[in-house]
């Protein structure tokens, strides 16, 4: 039952925070590290967005509040800066938006990505390898690892296909 609405269901996060909070506290939870590892990661990834929501609802309240005495007061000034902070708040409340959509159980583990040049020669292959670095480039830009798996160059020039692993990513963040 989702008592918030939309996507995102607070209960339901805290909840599993809970959970998380009883399995690391358990004898023998780091008999396993790398169940573990992802235990603490998930705890992370929840308490992140928890912490946004709540940062956010706290940050939309003082803004209304002060939009409406400026408002009162006829401060134009205030009320510009208002509107700046509201538009900064709707970004962020999008990218929590896509933090919620990856908040299922499976949305913790790796994403592989496969690049094929297919027919069109050296042509094909240059942009595929151009692809790749830019894929690269931006896996990076979203602080996330990445490994080549597989890799098949081209003869002349660039790669006939790439097969890239993209490590417990919340790539969308």
């Amino acid at each position: 039952m989702r008592t918030s609405g939309g996507i995102f269901d607070k209960n339901r996060i805290q909840e599993k925070i809970q959970g998380f909070d009883k399995k690391i506290a358990e004898d023998g939870f780091w008999k396993d590290k790398i169940s573990a590892q992802k235990i603490l990661k998930e705890k992370k990834f929840l308490s992140d967005i928890l912490n946004n929501f709540t940062f956010t609802v706290s940050e939309l309240h003082n803004l209304e509040q002060l939009f409406e005495l400026a408002l009162k007061e006829n401060e134009i000034s205030v009320i510009r800066e208002c509107e700046k902070k509201i538009l900064l708040l709707l970004n962020k409340i999008k990218k929590i938006e896509v933090s919620c959509f990856l908040s299922d159980d499976n949305d913790h583990l790796d994403t592989y990505l496969e690049i094929h040049a297919g027919a069109g020669g050296t042509e094909s292959q240059d942009w595929a390898q151009i692809l790749r670095r830019m894929y690269c480039k931006w896996i990076e830009k979203k602080k996330n690892k990445f490994e080549i798996i597989s890799e098949h160059r081209g003869e002349e020039a660039g790669i006939k296909s790439s097969i890239l692993k993209i490590s417990g990513s919340y790539m969308y963040g």
